[in-house]
């Protein structure tokens, strides 16, 4: 072995190390960003990020070959963009997220960099993409697990309004009450990922989904989730009067 040379385990155990001084970088430069934008939001605005230089990365997405793919099959409507998320909802806007959605504020943080939700009627598949940003470790530069679940359980709880609003699924709220994550592959901090849903069957008030999160679609699966919703008796009966 050469001098110098590192036995190629300890070389490994090296690796992580340059991963978590990148994150770091890209951090510190967020930070100059920070620093010279309003720190309250653009012109004191709450639904706009705090820092100009976040823009940078909206509908950054919208620029990914695999995301310009999707949004080509013929049905695909896209639901909503990071650039109208940074905006008040209107009245009676029917996909406008209230003001306290975890996602919003995730937004708002720069914990997320971009979101993007689509919808496919055609297969009744929900689509959450999402570009994660650096401060949303569990491990060092990789991504929580309890984020990837929210990202799952969001994503099945947009298919399931969606099929309601389509008349598919009964009336009412639906809530999640049992929500099962099989972790597969480590997500890195600044990863670009898509989640989809799939509506697996319905039993009364009862509907379960499956949903996978991946670097594209066809990709490196992370994780695979299961979630059962449930509507209501109360919603439920009212809907059958």
């Amino acid at each position: 072995m050469a001098p110098g040379t590192l036995p190629a385990s300890d070389t490994d155990a090296v690796k992580p190390l340059s991963s978590i001084g990148r994150i770091k970088s890209q951090k510190a430069l967020a930070a100059k960003k920070l620093a010279a934008a309003d720190a309250n939001g653009d012109s004191g605005k709450p639904y706009v990020r705090g820092a100009k230089g976040q823009l940078e990365d909206m509908d950054r997405l919208m620029k990914l070959p695999w995301c310009q793919e999707l949004l080509a099959q013929p049905g695909m409507q896209t639901l909503l963009t990071c650039g109208a998320m940074s905006k008040p909802p209107q009245p009676g806007e029917v996909n406008a997220i209230d003001p306290d959605h975890l996602f919003l504020s995730l937004l708002r943080q720069d914990l997320i960099r971009d979101l993007l939700f689509l919808y496919s009627p055609t297969h009744r598949t929900f689509h959450t993409l999402m570009s994660v940003g650096l401060d949303v470790c569990g491990h060092p530069s990789i991504v929580h697990g309890g984020f990837t679940s929210a990202m799952i359980d969001e994503t099945t709880g947009g298919l399931v309004f969606e099929l309601k609003k389509a008349g598919e699924l009964g009336g009412g709220p639906a809530f999640t009450a049992r929500l099962e994550v099989d972790y597969k592959a480590p997500i890195p901090a600044s990863a670009d990922v898509v989640c989809t849903a799939r509506l697996e069957k319905v039993e009364g008030r009862k509907c379960w989904t499956v949903a996978e999160v991946a670097d594209r679609p066809g990709g490196t699966v992370y994780a695979v989730g299961r979630a059962l919703y449930v509507t209501p008796r109360s919603h439920a009966a009212a809907e059958q009067q």
